[in-house]
């Protein structure tokens, strides 16, 4: 016979966490997370507000730069009434206004 490992002595398994301690955990773990982040937060705008100053940024600087205050939209130059479709001279000129300008002999840009 060749010789086999010895044996464990049984032991009992552990009793699986029972339902109602496992969202108690899961409780505490969330409102550790919550902490954590708040203080976290707070650090990031604590260091926003220094380098902010130290920089001299106007809150018109930062608004503008996280897209909250949008330049406005230029008011149009031309106007087709026949599709109602505009054009602020931005960009290339669109088909219909260079019809337009062919037609009424407007100046070319």
């Amino acid at each position: 016979m060749s010789a086999s490992k010895p044996a464990r002595p049984a032991s009992a398994p552990e009793p699986l966490p029972g339902l109602k301690q496992l969202r108690t955990e899961l409780g505490q773990v969330n409102d550790r997370l919550a902490d954590a982040r708040a203080r976290e937060a707070a650090a990031a705008l604590a260091r926003f507000r220094e380098e902010v100053a130290l920089l001299g940024i106007t809150e018109q600087e930062v608004r503008r730069a996280l897209g909250y205050d949008r330049p406005r939209r230029l008011p149009a130059k031309y106007y087709d009434p026949v599709t109602g479709c505009k054009w602020s001279c931005k960009g290339k000129r669109p088909r219909w206004c260079v019809r337009r300008a062919a037609a009424t002999g407007m100046v070319a840009e």
